[in-house]
């Protein structure tokens, strides 16, 4: 009854945070499950986002593998994980036939029966009730297929990693060892350890991080292989679209991953066309059709009065009153009212109709130029047309020719 209750209350609490996840509107979801929970979390997971209908447009990118036996043991899981991925680090012997010459993963295969019988002799289990024994066959280390295993008899998946702790903890103890004539302690031991420095048969370049500045020492995980996992959707299986492989030869930094395409990725609706990133957008707000169609209206009014104007200035610019309203300038009223109005259209248009971010910024970016420059030159028009007639009105025989003040009110345009 306890553990009933308790797996109850798990499943409850798992439906609680994928509905917030729901509500959100997040539609990239990072799973990240515990060992020894996978086995229940991953079906009541499947079975509360098939409540909620997030499948279909959804991406699901899991932290590890987990026991992908029952992956499809029911159609939410098969739904759940169909289309989805996992990130893992792969050592160099996971990749087979893609890395033959790797020296560690070609001696494996070419050792022999001899080999495999001394394997067995100076194995330290060797009860076979006892927990760890195992016996090695003598076509173990065979290279060529299996019965169990399609491909070459490699190690298990992982076991690069082993190897290259044990031959870090080798090469530190020697290192060690020099240091103190022939003795190894234990703080020389483990300081030695975090100074190799070796390409090892897990991929990548072994080397760890000061304690005090890089997460307690650790092995950088850029100095990994790793591949990108993709869990095809319809039980078709697995398939790797892409891996990394960091260079040995620099010392990389995280602004440098460089993947390497090797599968077109199939998400869950069995298209490579991926979902719509991260989050489900909220009401954007576009402008209505209506509100641009009015702006855009009043635009073309404003438009063409100052053309109509412009040219009944033309028509009778020999009239009296209009030379002594200055013709000249009043065009370049005209022409300065008709860049204000022409700012309108760069803020009738937004997503809603289609353009795309780069096409909106670019059109955004005429707005000051318009906007501004339009209305200096008004300013700058009207202030040169009053400051010519004060010139007049100062009685003096000196005529004020339109030259005289262009220069002043180019002067004053560019300034602004």
């Amino acid at each position: 009854l306890g553990s009933a209750a308790a797996d109850l209350l798990q499943a409850r609490s798992i439906e609680t945070a994928v509905q917030r996840i729901y509500e959100s509107g997040y539609r990239t979801v990072i799973v990240v499950v515990d060992d020894e929970e996978g086995e229940f979390a991953l079906p009541a997971i499947a079975d509360a986002v098939d409540k909620y209908g997030m499948n279909e447009g959804y991406f699901y990118m899991f932290f590890e593998p987990t026991e992908w036996t029952m992956m499809f043991d029911s159609d939410n899981l098969a739904k759940l994980l169909g289309g989805g991925g996992f990130l893992i680090p792969i050592s160099n012997q996971m990749l087979g036939g893609a890395r033959t010459t790797d020296p560690i993963t070609v001696s494996w295969t070419e050792q022999d029966a001899a080999f495999a019988r001394r394997v067995n002799e100076l194995n330290p289990i060797q009860n076979s009730s006892k927990a760890g024994f195992q016996l090695v066959e003598d076509d173990f280390f065979r290279q060529g297929p299996r019965e169990d295993n399609p491909n070459f008899n490699l190690p298990e998946y992982l076991s690069g990693f082993v190897y290259d702790a044990v031959i870090s903890v080798g090469l530190g103890a020697c290192a060690a060892a020099r240091i103190q004539g022939g003795s190894v302690s234990g703080l020389d031991h483990a300081k030695s350890i975090r100074e190799v420095d070796f390409v090892g048969w897990s991929g990548g370049r072994v080397k760890f991080g000061k304690p005090e500045l890089e997460r307690g020492g650790t092995r950088p995980g850029i100095s990994l292989n790793w591949a990108a996992t993709n869990i095809l959707p319809n039980k078709t299986g697995l398939n790797v679209p892409a891996l990394f492989f960091p260079d040995n030869s620099v010392e990389l930094d995280y602004s440098q991953i460089i993947w390497v395409d090797v599968h077109d990725y199939v998400f869950a609706d069995d298209t490579t066309v991926p979902p719509y990133p991260l989050r489900t957008p909220g009401d954007q707000h576009y402008l209505p059709s209506s509100f641009r169609a009015i702006g855009l209206a009043i635009m073309s009014v404003s438009i063409l009065a100052a053309v109509v104007l412009a040219g009944w200035v033309y028509l009778y610019r020999n009239h009296r009153i209009l030379k002594a309203s200055q013709p000249n300038l009043l065009y370049v009223v005209c022409a300065g009212t008709i860049l204000q109005s022409s700012s309108v259209v760069t803020l009738s248009f937004d997503e809603g109709v289609g353009w795309t971010e780069d096409q909106l910024n670019r059109l955004c970016n005429f707005l000051p130029w318009l906007l501004a420059t339009g209305s200096m030159v008004v300013t700058g028009a009207l202030y040169t047309k009053l400051w010519r007639v004060h010139k007049i009105l100062q009685f003096s025989r000196v005529r004020v020719k339109l030259s005289h003040i262009a220069l002043p009110m180019l002067f004053m345009i560019v300034a602004t």
